[in-house]
Order: structure tokens, then sequence, then C-alpha cells
């Protein structure tokens, strides 16, 4: 923090009368080591109280467990202000109104925009798009991108992305498939966890107690491997039990579809085969496999 700090008090000592400065951190999960995650909100915390700048500070970060368990420290709670970007403050009109203006870009400068058909895209298919991005921007992003390339037909690209055609070699989502991928891979078995997470991607809510009848687990075990991915699963208390559902449609795609998941993949006939013999097995007492 000595490096903001110098100039900073150095401008306030100019500027007394001035506006709180504000200090922007952006992409906290990004830092792998989570000693140094600590380290830095803590240097914040110290700065914040002990400084006699007028100051803010704005932390942002993928909901991850480690950070959720600092942020509740008791001497946070005092300065802390929370702005939670998930399904309780949608931002699906932002992205729908922010593809409209992209694609009106590409229809009046792309270079194969005389063989784009009328109207592109259509309706149904701007919903879709909406409904995908789970009210993240980072897929519209990366699906605008996609779109823009200059040596395929859009039309053909976004086909690509609604599967209404194979995939061109440069998969859209590489980028959010690599997170994904980082994300199941820190959990301390991909394999279980992915299970887990094929039933919130099936049936959308889920008593987390269930599916720990059904995968043989020890009660409270996928809560366990649930908490460690926080930035794509939203876990609530209903009465004494948890529920969970998943926060991102795209992470469904991306887990039932081989070519992005790779040996993270589920097949979603099988799982939805696997869970029904789950199911009949519970009843039964008969094991099926």
């Amino acid at each position: 923090m000595s490096l903001a700090a110098g100039p900073l008090l150095a401008n306030y000592a100019n500027e007394p009368s001035h506006p709180p400065r504000l200090i922007v951190v952006d992409g906290l999960d990004e830092c792998l080591d989570e000693a140094s995650q600590h380290d830095i909100l803590d240097s914040l915390f110290h700065f914040a109280t002990t400084s006699v700048i007028p100051i803010r500070i704005l932390v942002c970060s993928r909901k991850e467990s480690q950070i959720v368990t600092m942020f509740n420290a008791i001497k946070m709670r005092t300065l802390l202000f929370k702005i939670l970007l998930d399904n309780e403050i949608s931002s699906w009109d932002d992205i729908k109104i922010y593809l409209c203006v992209e694609f009106q870009k590409i229809q009046e400068t792309h270079i194969f925009r005389a063989s784009l058909p009328s109207p592109w895209p259509t309706q149904e298919q701007l919903i879709q798009l909406t409904y995908r991005s789970s009210g993240q921007f980072i897929y519209a992003k990366i699906v605008v991108r996609y779109l823009t390339s200059f040596r395929h037909r859009p039309q053909q690209r976004l086909d690509a992305i609604l599967g209404l055609r194979p995939s061109f070699k440069d998969l859209p989502f590489s980028e959010l498939d690599a997170l994904y991928s980082h994300l199941l891979n820190g959990t301390d078995d991909p394999s279980i966890a992915g299970d887990i997470l094929a039933f919130l991607a099936l049936y959308d809510i889920i008593y987390l107690a269930d599916i720990d009848t059904l995968l043989g687990l020890e009660s409270g075990e996928s809560e366990v491997i649930l908490s460690s991915l926080m930035a794509i699963v939203d876990i609530k208390m209903d009465g004494d039990l948890c529920v969970a559902s998943l926060l991102h449609k795209s992470f469904e795609d991306f887990l039932f579809d081989s070519d992005r998941s790779k040996g993270l993949s589920k097949t979603l006939m099988g799982t939805q085969a696997r869970h029904s013999l789950q199911i009949i097995e519970l009843f039964s007492g008969k094991r099926f496999f």
C-alpha cells in the first residue's frame, strides 16, 4: 500500500477538501496464493482504518470460499458493504441491450454484412443468448468477440454457438472453459464435484442432503465440496436444510460438452440414466452398479 499511500497523501495535502479517493482492486481471486490474498486484504484494512485520507476501497472478486471467510472476519464487518452480482441483482436487461448494440455494429460494419439474413439475429436467438449469459457479461463479451471475426460469416458463428452447426476449430468459449476447468480441478475430487454439479445442472434447485444420499457420500460432504465452487454455485438454507443451484447456465453447457470439458465432462443421457438407477436403488435396496 506504500506505493499508493505516498501519492495520495501528497495530493491530499494540496487539496484537503477533495472528495474521497477510490482504490479499486479488481480480480482478487486471480491472485492464486491464498496467503497473498489475505495479506492484500489485511493491508487494505490497515490503510483504511489508519489513513487520514478520506478513502473508499472497491474489491472485486469471484465468490470463493477463502475470500468469503476473510470478509466475514469481525474486524471487516464494521467497514464492509457487499454488492453480490448474482441472480438477486439481475443484469439480464443490460446484457440484452449490450447484445443488441453489438449486433447492430456487426450489421453495419462486418465485411460479410451483405450475406446476413433478415432479421438477424432473430428475437428467439437474442433471448437464448441472454438466458445463457445468466446475467454475466463475460459470456456476452465472448459471444460478441467470436462473432466479429472477419474470417468467418457471423451467422455461421452464431449457429455454432447455439449448437445449430458444428463448432469451428477455434472454440468460442475457450477462456470460459479454462475458468470452469480451473475451478473444478481446484476441488479435492473433480470427478465427484462433477457428479454433484450434474444434479444442479439437471434439476435447477436440489437439497444437498439428497445428493449425499444418492451418491453415497457422508452427510454434509456435498456442501464441503461445493464450498470451493461458490463462484458458480449458490447455496442457501431452506429451514434446516441446504439447497443449491447453479449460477451460470453456461456451466451446464460446458459440463455436458466433451469437446469443451474434456476429461471432466459428463454425458447428459448417461447422467440422467444413472440418476434414475440411483433413485430405484435407494427405494428397492438393490445395487445396479
